[in-house]
């Protein structure tokens, strides 16, 4: 019987730090600090959004970087 040896959350991250290394040619360092500062990036992505939510509505979105 298989027996699992990590959580089945861990399948994708896996598969995108087997891609990246094999993609880019990278290091398991370079992987994790790429992975590090790409969640970084969707964390302060996050907050942005959440700060535009509580702007007043007339707020000109147009001036803001995408």
């Amino acid at each position: 019987m298989f027996e699992r040896l990590f959580s089945a959350e861990w399948v994708t991250p896996l598969r995108e730090v087997g891609k990246m290394r094999a993609d880019y040619d990278l290091n398991l360092l370079t992987v994790a600090m790429l992975l590090s500062h790409l969640n970084r990036i969707e964390v302060l992505e996050r907050k942005v959004r959440s700060m535009q939510a509580h702007m007043p509505t007339h707020w000109d979105y147009s001036l803001a970087p995408d």
